[in-house]
């Protein structure tokens, strides 16, 4: 699905897909998932991740000390097939799975998300959720993205 949803963007560079690896860590224990289903069939998802004080933890970019960076969750990846666009399923599934990270995970005080600056999408979905834009750089080899953090529960 990740193919299918890229393909069908306006810029491919305004999804960075998953690897096989992080959807993994995520469903064992390392994020959470949440998908949508009709009729049996899978037509979004939404990926958070907790990257641990791995190099890609986005707290680094934000100066979090090495003793926070376990606290840190990453807006991973959200997902709309072509077909389920304009139900708004990348906020509703962004709302489902904050509230069970706040459920299921207390101790998490910050989240965080990259962004391509073109991908109006995703940053209003940031926006509505309380994140700022914190930088502007350069990652996943060079591509353009915002860097988003909001702190959580505290």
């Amino acid at each position: 699905m990740q193919e299918e949803t890229a393909e069908a963007l306006e810029d491919r560079d305004h999804l960075e897909a998953l690897s096989e690896a992080e959807f993994l860590a995520a469903l064992n224990g390392k994020g959470l998932v949440m998908g949508a289903f009709e009729a049996e069939v899978l037509v979004a998802f939404r990926v958070l991740l907790f990257p641990g004080k791995s190099r890609d933890n986005l707290g680094c970019d934000a100066g979090l000390s090495n003793a926070e960076l376990p606290y840190v969750v990453h807006q991973e990846l959200s997902c709309v097939h072509p077909q389920s666009r304009g139900q708004r399923l990348q906020k509703k599934l962004g709302a489902f799975l904050m509230a069970e990270l706040a459920k299921d995970y207390p101790e998490m005080r910050w989240v965080f998300a990259t962004v391509h600056p073109g991908n109006r999408a995703s940053l209003n979905d940031k926006f509505e959720q309380g994140m700022e834009i914190i930088a502007e750089t350069e990652k996943y080899e060079g591509k353009k993205r915002y860097i988003l953090m909001k702190k959580l529960y505290c």
